[in-house]
């Protein structure tokens, strides 16, 4: 023979008064009380914040589901849910965190309480404070409703019609721009404007090294912990795919309740890096926002993968092939900019004409491939002895030109340093078993004298030609 409360369950209407009167006034007891003695009860609602309610049977399929239930979730009404496996209302992940996380709490506790972000009809996030107690016969009462915090006045939604538009042309701005300074200036610039978060980042990754970042932080909130931004871009980069709230939690055990970022996404710029967004605010960025910065992502990936084209292409077409040092066509810019800025400032600009001797005999006596390396070294004991501000260039065949500025008489304190160091790898060096020196020519020049800065560089290869036939002698 039934029991009373199973004839009662039997006859639950869908009115949620019936549902009610069934949880707390059968047998004059709770019916949320466990056979093990632990007791689960269903509060009222805080701080005004509505509550829905739903049951659960046994096998996790919807016995009763009241309206607001349903309409939280985006269905229009209880029947649709009716008969539904819970599982219907969560995403994989979200799934997952149940499983591994909520469901043994429940089991060990009778019952559980938190943030959870689950799935609406239409597939949108529907963030949610859920309660969770489990009855003395295995079946689960769920309460849901909307968190108190997530009242908060959210961002004002701008039309999506005018964030396209923002965000063709930004995209429009990423085509024009001239450098990878340029490009993360720009996509900055369009999350910003585009989805309003709180902070934002372009993260690139090369062996695991930071490439670079931005922040732009409003609302006087701390900036991204390292921890939290490199392990969004592990995530993403692994599964090639977004990275949203519930994921970063539930893969990394980062309590997301505890941190003054609430609401995160990541999505991968190719395989380079991620743009991520956060907010201090639960379940602040919608479907369209994700839309939008992995279209953003694109864009992005494609700048970054045309400037390294464009890179190699300027590298490869100012720099000697065999030495790697500047070439004779990298010559009249930075010429230009020296003698720019020289007149500028009112400083001198040196110049070193140098010429390997007895480099013929090299190739004679060995191979040009030997002498090949013999140049490569060379280049490497000069471009090593030098500043960085100087600029060192193959100028033809043996010969190489280095331009100095802000040098004037100290030039001379150079091209001693520089016969030194040839000196003493000619006592290490096993390509060649003869002796090398260099030949010398320095001239300045003065922005104040009417020379011109062909005319000094003419004259620093007379003058090394001059020390050529010393060395001769």
């Amino acid at each position: 023979m039934s029991s009373k409360k199973e004839r009662k369950i039997d006859q639950l209407s869908e009115n949620f008064e019936d549902l009610k009167e069934w949880l707390f006034e059968v047998d004059g007891r709770s019916n949320l009380e466990r056979k093990n003695g632990k007791e689960a009860t269903v509060v009222a609602a805080k701080n005004g914040a509505a509550r829905s309610i739903a049951l659960l049977d046994s096998n996790g399929l919807f016995s009763y589901v009241d309206e607001d239930f349903a309409n939280l979730f985006g269905y229009e009404n209880s029947e649709e849910l009716l008969g539904n496996n819970w599982q219907s209302l969560y995403s994989s992940e979200g799934i997952k965190k149940f499983t591994r996380n909520i469901l043994p709490e429940l089991k060990e506790q009778g019952s559980w309480k938190g943030k959870v972000a689950g799935k609406g009809k239409d597939g949108s996030r529907v963030y949610h404070c859920l309660e969770l107690n489990e009855t003395r016969d295995g079946a689960i009462v769920w309460k849901a409703g909307l968190c108190p915090e997530t009242n908060i006045p959210k961002k004002v939604e701008t039309g999506v019609e005018q964030r396209v538009v923002e965000l063709r042309k930004g995209v429009a701005q990423l085509q024009d721009s001239e450098s990878k300074g340029d490009i993360y200036h720009t996509t900055l610039k369009v999350m910003e404007k585009v989805l309003r978060p709180d902070a934002y980042l372009l993260y690139l990754e090369e062996d695991c090294t930071l490439m670079a970042r931005g922040d732009a932080l409003k609302n006087d909130h701390a900036s991204l912990p390292n921890e939290i931004y490199e392990g969004l871009s592990s995530l993403t980069l692994s599964k090639d795919d977004v990275v949203r709230d519930e994921d970063f939690e539930e893969y990394t055990g980062f309590e997301l309740s505890q941190q003054d970022y609430q609401s995160f996404v990541s999505v991968p710029v190719d395989a380079r890096g991620t743009l991520q967004v956060a907010s201090s605010e639960p379940g602040y960025f919608t479907e369209k926002d994700v839309n939008l910065l992995q279209i953003l992502a694109h864009h992005v990936g494609e700048r970054l993968a045309r400037e390294e084209v464009e890179g190699d292409l300027r590298h490869q077409a100012i720099h000697d092939q065999l030495t790697g040092l500047y070439n004779r066509h990298y010559l009249k810019e930075v010429l230009t900019k020296e003698v720019e800025r020289a007149q500028r400032y009112g400083h001198s600009l040196s110049f070193l004409m140098i010429d390997i001797n007895s480099f013929k005999e090299v190739n004679d006596c060995y191979s040009h491939t030997t002498g090949d390396k013999v140049l490569v070294k060379i280049g490497d004991l000069l471009q090593d002895n030098v500043r960085e501000v100087d600029t060192v260039i193959r100028y033809g065949g043996d010969e190489f030109l280095i331009l100095l500025p802000e040098t004037g008489d100290g030039s001379r304190i150079v091209v001693n340093r520089l016969k030194d160091k040839m000196e003493t790898w000619n006592q290490n060096n096993d390509l060649i078993n003869f002796p090398l020196s260099l030949a010398i020519g320095a001239s300045n020049f003065d922005p104040q004298e009417e020379i011109g800065v062909e005319e000094k560089i003419a004259e620093a290869d007379r003058k090394m030609y001059e020390d050529k036939r010393k060395s001769e002698k």
